[in-house]
């Protein structure tokens, strides 16, 4: 809804001031949340949980992610973040030592579960621009209407990092999202409206990042084979989001 097709046949939105973002998301690791934060005025507008426990194999809501590695790792530890065409967000959660998962976070477009007619979500009720995960009025952890869903990726410990928004497959302008499983090796491509996994396509490295161009090609990078995370890039992956089977590329 709202977009265009341009010259070169991608999706876009027309530039006018009516869809002009002027906010960012962004995922709070340690805590298992995302902030929804005023680009304008770094005032915090919302903050949601960043996974609804679906079962015992997912860390509650609300564990804590721990920040050194000598800790035990629990909690879902968000941390990549993707903002689709309707400027709902995804974040993926890598919960290291459980069931890591994907969800979807709303930006306009929430539901009225409980059907009493008001949406009930994460708001700056007192304005003092920081949202107080004490004050029920403020946080509502896994009550907020404006968390879709949330859908598990790969087993125990798949560590889902990579993530990317797909607006051509399987229906164009509505779209999917890309969730590269660390431990496993793959992507999970998942359906942007019911949160479904639509196929996994297997890779010959590990996803740590990913972005889809304009020509619906899905491009996944590795870290660096050093032992410290730190250097160059291991190899470039391809995949065609709309083929099938799927079409891999490289490494490159």
């Amino acid at each position: 809804e709202g977009l265009v097709e341009n010259d070169q046949g991608g999706l876009e939105l027309p530039q006018t001031p009516s869809n002009r973002v002027t906010y960012l998301w962004a995922a709070n690791s340690e805590e298992g949340t995302v902030s929804k934060i005023d680009t304008e005025t770094g005032r915090e507008l919302g903050r949601y949980v960043s996974a609804l426990r679906l079962d015992n194999s997912m860390p509650d809501s609300l564990e804590p992610c721990p920040v050194l590695r000598n800790q035990t790792p629990r909690g879902n530890c968000p941390s990549r973040t993707a903002v689709d065409l309707r400027g709902d967000v995804w974040v993926a959660n890598r919960a290291f030592s459980a069931q890591g998962s994907v969800t979807k976070i709303a930006d306009k477009d929430c539901v009225d579960r409980n059907g009493n007619g008001t949406i009930e979500t994460s708001s700056d009720v007192n304005g003092n621009g920081v949202i107080d995960l004490n004050d029920p009025r403020e946080f509502l952890g896994e009550a907020d209407e404006c968390i879709l869903f949330t859908t598990k990726i790969g087993g125990i410990q798949s560590i889902p990092r990579a993530l990317a928004i797909d607006p051509f497959a399987p229906v164009r302008g509505v779209g999917s999202v890309w969730v590269g499983a660390w431990n496993e090796n793959r992507y999970f491509q998942v359906d942007a409206a019911t949160g479904a996994v639509i196929r996994t396509v297997n890779v010959p490295h590990n996803p740590y990042g990913a972005v889809m161009d304009r020509f619906g090609t899905l491009w996944s990078i590795d870290l660096g084979s050093s032992n410290t995370d730190i250097g160059p890039p291991r190899g470039l992956v391809s995949i065609v989001s709309n083929s099938d089977p799927a079409q891999i590329g490289g490494p490159f």
